[in-house]
């Protein structure tokens, strides 16, 4: 894994850029992936309009100079996932994996405005009028086959260029669904410092266990009709944050400028619903009788947000930004003073199932620390008081020590234990955290976690030795145990002893279904369902373990 991430690094700062052979080839691979797992995901095409022109003019030194200018705000605008080839002249492709029509309207709004300001200067200098246009086109709403996709998407950039440039159009829209560059929807954001923070607040959250969301505002001027005439600048968002908003955020709550008219808030130690509770707060402050919403007669002011949080709706810093600016950009389409959760744009039905490749690919460069967001997902999803993951990962520790395991096993053993339950981020909170005993059809999707996790984990070569263990944890040793009706010695001996630990804390551990038991009736019922559901001797090490814990 950290070769193949080194790679595409290299590739991206040696400027290697592929051509269209080669973006047809990863084009049709991903409508057959996408077509498999059902995912969506989008294409960008984008050229720059009177290239030629300003080639013929310049000459090729200064054309040159252009596309290298170009393909650096290309890499730059763009995830590692993502790909972006040159098709020919001034005419590029991008392929955006696991990303809808909103998110790749956020990407190509950055770009075109981007390139958009480059182009202008350009431009003043030659009298030749340079314009950039976008053609976006989704899988599989406008398209199921590789060649339509690029050919819709092709018109929609005809279309765009056809309406004066610097905008971008839909392949599935109108012939006059044209979006300008700079009113489409957010840009990405400028504010470096939030970035810096965001990675820190993300690794405590992932660290510890808990949530974080982050919250995206934009400032509107409205028309005496409701109808938005225009952004607000820098100056007046901070005049109105100032006043209206900054006596609404905790200490603890960071607040940043995005960007012109945007304002973002970091909000540590704070789920999604917190979120929208603060923005209920702002949104009342903002159309109270000493408000911005209505101490302007002439024009009046509106406020649209955008939530994300970390681990529900995204686990990177990337996915977090992405997140909240595509959930921005729907609250804005939705009118004024609307709020919009990235979570509901992931997942349009309010489920939490889980698309495994689309999590692969999200956590596929992130190395070491992806350990620790896939454990956050788990345990955020269940709201456990105290991680499940990190006691049954203590017991079993102490139960390798007991049983005089090497203290390289146990390094393993520590890390298969973390994620026995991975698999989980796949499974509806309903189920999850069901007060009641779970159905036949509940019990059967439960008990497809083990599987989950095991798939997730042979993709990632740091750790996919724990694999067949996690796969394991919930077998039997009297082969009753599933997926695989393994029995005895069959099981791997990491996962005879997670299913003891596992067991253990869930005894001992309040549940919204039953009360806890006392630490010497849980060792009845291990003790009770040894050998026949767990190993002698693994029970036998967790009772020495405790004793020497307290003494006993």
């Amino acid at each position: 894994m950290r070769e193949q991430v080194a790679r595409l690094k290299a590739v991206a700062s040696a400027g290697i850029v592929h051509n269209l052979a080669y973006f047809q080839e990863r084009l049709a691979e991903e409508v057959s992936r996408s077509s498999r797992y059902k995912y969506i995901f989008s294409i960008v095409i984008v050229e720059a309009d009177t290239f030629e022109a300003y080639s013929k003019k310049c000459g090729s030194a200064a054309g040159d100079e252009l596309m290298g200018m170009l393909q650096t705000i290309l890499r730059n605008a763009l995830r590692l996932s993502d790909l972006y080839c040159h098709f020919e002249s001034s005419r590029f492709g991008i392929l955006l994996p696991y990303t809808d029509g909103d998110g790749a309207g956020v990407v190509a709004g950055r770009i075109v405005q981007t390139l958009e300001r480059v182009m202008a200067l350009k431009s003043m200098s030659t009298n030749i009028p340079l314009t950039m246009s976008a053609g976006i086109a989704v899988f599989p709403g406008d398209a199921v086959s590789e060649i339509i996709l690029l050919d819709v998407g092709g018109s929609a950039l005809k279309r765009a260029r056809d309406k004066g440039g610097n905008c971008y159009c839909y392949a599935g829209a109108d012939e006059d669904g044209a979006e300008p560059a700079g009113t489409s929807g957010p840009a990405h954001a400028a504010n470096e410092v939030l970035l810096e923070f965001l990675d820190d607040e993300i690794q405590r959250s992932s660290r510890y266990s808990t949530e974080l969301s982050l919250m995206l505002l934009s400032f509107s001027e409205l028309d005496q009709d409701g109808r938005l005439t225009s952004q607000l600048d820098r100056r007046r968002v901070g005049s109105i944050v100032d006043k209206h908003i900054s006596s609404l955020i905790r200490g603890t709550d960071r607040p940043f400028l995005y960007n012109e008219n945007q304002f973002a808030v970091l909000l540590p130690n704070t789920n999604a619903g917190g979120a929208q509770v603060l923005a209920t707060k702002i949104f009342r402050a903002f159309a109270g009788p000493d408000g911005p919403g209505t101490a302007e007669k002439a024009a009046k002011l509106s406020v649209n947000i955008g939530i994300a949080s970390f681990p529900i709706d995204e686990v990177s810093r990337n996915g977090l930004v992405r997140g909240v600016e595509a959930a921005l950009n729907m609250a804005m389409r939705k009118g004024s003073n609307q709020v919009a959760l990235a979570s509901s744009l992931a997942r349009p039905d309010g489920g939490n199932q889980r698309d495994v490749a689309a999590w692969i690919e999200s956590l596929r460069g992130m190395g070491q620390n992806s350990i620790y967001n896939l454990l956050a997902v788990v345990d955020a999803t269940e709201r456990y008081v105290v991680p499940h993951s990190q006691n049954t990962t203590k017991l079993s520790m102490a139960i390798g020590q007991v049983l005089g395991l090497h203290t390289a096993n146990i390094r393993k053993l520590r890390v298969i234990a973390l994620l026995h339950d991975v698999g989980k981020i796949f499974l509806a909170p309903a189920i999850l955290t069901k007060s009641g005993s779970l159905d036949d059809k509940e019990l059967a999707i439960m008990r497809k976690h083990p599987e989950f996790g095991a798939n997730i984990l042979q993709q990632f070569t740091d750790f996919a030795y724990a694999a067949k263990a996690v796969l394991a944890h919930h077998e039997r040793m009297d082969g009753k145990g599933y997926p695989s009706g393994l029995a005895g010695e069959q099981i791997p001996l990491e996962s005879r002893i997670i299913a003891v630990a596992e067991a253990f804390d869930d005894i001992v551990t309040p549940r919204p279904y039953r009360e806890q038991l006392s630490i010497r009736e849980a060792l009845q019922e291990l003790d009770k369902n040894a050998g026949k559901q767990f190993d002698f001797a693994v029970v036998n090490a967790l009772k020495k373990a405790l004793s020497n814990v307290t003494g006993g």
